[in-house]
């Protein structure tokens, strides 16, 4: 498979710049040699430019994309290029949760379909003057087993923390019955991953969740506590437990 951005073998990888986000977070876990040939097999010319730090290819081709993120407030103290750069590793981290969650279903014989419904389902990069229109507080995807569907939201962290939403967004996941799959992802510069998982139904938002101002974000966020030893590693029981929720209604032992 050839890409238009460049040659495989032309490919080269940036170093992450600052020391934490999505980007930082990606290549200290991941195989870079493996990580390379992913990203060039399955994303655009120009995310592969953004993941390259290629301004020049970037300005030239897509110009807007610089003007429109100088003001944005999402990207806080990042400079445009290293909030694309996280934007890009958040997607493919994503992306290679949601390929592990439909290969367990498969496995089991659980045909859950997961699709990406949220404003960067095609995993392209959007202005600033298109951002406003399209960011919703809607659950990014809609799981559905045997034509029953449920709203889906998945969150990812790398770290043992609290799960914290945008009030707004919890809000609504509540008003929309969604589930919340949270999943820490812990794991080695050689690509081996470990996940732990749990699934949060809207219940328990509505009632444990806690509203505070949380620094990090600038933003009022829903905190939500979560025992560690509610964590479960992320296998055919998962998989299992949210057909069941939406096949029959139930919360069973594993869904908060």
């Amino acid at each position: 498979m050839s890409n238009s951005y460049c040659k495989r073998e032309d490919f080269n990888l940036a170093k992450p710049q600052l020391d934490k986000g999505s980007f930082y977070n990606l290549v200290q876990i991941s195989n870079l040699h493996i990580l390379k040939n992913y990203i060039y097999n399955n994303y655009s010319a120009e995310n592969l430019a953004i993941m390259a730090n290629d301004e020049d290819y970037l300005k030239k081709n897509n110009p807007s994309l610089f003007t429109g993120y100088l003001n944005n407030k999402r990207r806080d103290r990042r400079t445009p290029m290293q909030y694309m750069q996280d934007i890009v590793a958040s997607w493919i981290i994503e992306d290679v949760i949601l390929t592990k969650i439909t290969r367990l279903g498969r496995k089991t014989g659980i045909l859950l379909k997961i699709k990406h419904v949220g404003c960067d389902k095609n995993r392209t990069i959007l202005v600033d003057d298109t951002i406003e229109g399209t960011v919703t507080n809607k659950a990014d995807f809609v799981a559905t087993i045997n034509n029953l569907s449920i709203p889906l939201e998945l969150s990812i962290c790398f770290k043992k923390s609290y799960i914290r939403l945008r009030n707004d967004k919890c809000n609504h996941l509540i008003e929309e019955k969604a589930l919340l799959l949270h999943i820490e992802i812990l794991g080695n510069n050689k690509g081996v991953y470990d996940y732990k998982c749990v699934i949060v139904s809207p219940k328990y938002m509505q009632e444990k969740g806690k509203k505070e101002f949380f620094k990090t974000w600038n933003k009022s966020v829903c905190k939500l506590p979560i025992e560690q030893y509610k964590y479960r590693d992320l296998d055919s029981t998962i998989i299992k437990a949210i057909s069941d929720y939406i096949l029959y209604n139930q919360r069973g032992e594993i869904i908060l």
